[in-house]
């Protein structure tokens, strides 16, 4: 849980299918002008180097006022807040959208969109200094949809994490198809 979160989350991986519960806004646009502040819950791992991380979004179910609730991928800097990270995420309509913050305290930005029917993949790479965002509606036909440039990750985490864009209502997303690789040899 991040952020000052109002209702724990929890994961539960059955035979390498996670399911996410977890409150929060991650992107809500009063939270971006106060304090940047990262709200969501996240489960993921240590990471070192170049990596490849895939992910299938199987389903997102929201209570009737959490249209907007979100889950994705995400690669963070650290476990604060505030941190440095690279998430793409989708919601519960398919709409995905890569956001990043390059500088920790500073605003996300944003950029790329698609809409696919979920379930959705998302993946994300870093080759080098630059992180690509890419999704597919098979798994096999990727579009990159957002690049940027990171400065420095000192001890990066890669995992995957759920918001319900309600702050006290839980939502829960299911992930399968989980990849976690070394880099392809070049950055396509």
């Amino acid at each position: 849980d991040m952020g000052g979160i109002a209702v724990p989350g929890s994961v539960v991986d059955a035979d390498g299918t996670f399911t996410l519960t977890g409150t929060g806004a991650a992107m809500e646009p009063k939270a971006q002008k106060r304090g940047v502040l990262d709200k969501l819950f996240f489960v993921g791992r240590p990471w070192t180097g170049d990596g490849q991380w895939t992910v299938r979004v199987q389903e997102i179910d929201h209570t009737p006022r959490t249209q907007e609730a979100a889950a994705g991928i995400m690669l963070r800097d650290t476990l604060d807040a505030d941190s440095v990270m690279f998430s793409l995420g989708t919601t519960t309509q398919g709409t995905g959208r890569f956001f990043f913050r390059t500088d920790a305290g500073k605003p996300v930005g944003a950029m790329g969109e698609s809409s696919m029917d979920l379930p959705i993949w998302l993946r994300l790479t870093r080759y080098g200094r630059s992180i690509f965002a890419s999704m597919s509606s098979n798994g096999k036909e990727w579009a990159v949809i957002g690049q940027t440039n990171l400065k420095n990750l000192a001890n990066p985490w890669i995992g995957f994490y759920v918001d319900s864009h309600l702050d006290k209502k839980l939502s829960k997303a299911v992930f399968d198809q989980v990849s976690f690789t070394p880099a392809p040899s070049s950055a396509q």
